[in-house]
């Protein structure tokens, strides 16, 4: 994974170099902010993730991506949840998938939906079905 994103990385730099869109470079960052966050949720290092999702998450408001801004929420609530700050995961997720829902983007409200439920799961320790929460 080091190897992938110190890649992304350069990849990253030059394109800065060569791109007169700022918004089509920070596109890029986010996306990669983003999909390094995911990598490392995989690998059960989740003070590595938050950095990245949070990250992602101030450049998404910034640029006001809401695809990207909702995305992040939703990482960042299971990455949260992980940690043991449920209650507070959850509300970022609700959130991220109820902006989407008032917004009309419920392909990608399913998704996060989906990925939710495959990362999450039913964490029995939290006390709560997550299953269930996401209907």
């Amino acid at each position: 994974m080091e190897t992938q994103i110190s890649i992304t990385r350069i990849a990253l730099e030059k394109l800065r170099e060569i791109s007169a869109d700022s918004r089509e470079y920070m596109t890029l960052r986010i996306a990669f902010l983003l999909n390094s966050g995911l990598l490392l949720i995989n690998q059960n290092r989740y003070t590595e993730a938050l950095d990245r999702v949070e990250k992602a998450l101030e450049e998404s408001l910034s640029i006001q991506r809401i695809d990207f801004t909702t995305i992040s929420l939703c990482r960042k609530g299971e990455i949260l949840i992980h940690l043991g700050n449920a209650q507070q995961g959850i509300t970022l997720i609700d959130k991220a998938i109820l902006i989407n829902e008032s917004l009309g983007k419920n392909q990608l409200s399913e998704k996060l939906k989906d990925e939710v439920k495959k990362k999450i799961g039913d964490i029995k320790e939290c006390g709560i079905n997550f299953e269930a929460h996401l209907v």
